[in-house]
């Protein structure tokens, strides 16, 4: 995947908060919204790891019901 110029808030999200950036592409509960979550309460450094690698290597907004509303999923 190639990373954009949206992806550089991201970035910066992922540093500072990283369960927002997860939240910001993948969607609220999701599964790797809550592992970022866990692993941002274990410890900041883990958290902001994960964030930074599934900006890199998920798609943005790869949910199909964030893509489109009218999707059924």
């Amino acid at each position: 995947m190639a990373i954009t110029v949206a992806d550089i808030g991201l970035f910066i999200c992922a540093i500072f908060l990283p369960p927002l950036a997860v939240f910001l592409q993948h969607g609220c509960f999701d599964k790797d919204f809550l592992i970022c979550l866990l692993l941002t309460i274990i410890g900041w450094i883990p958290g902001s790891i994960y964030a930074v690698y599934k900006i890199v290597t998920g798609a943005p907004n790869d949910n199909p019901s964030l893509r489109d509303p009218l999707v059924q999923v």
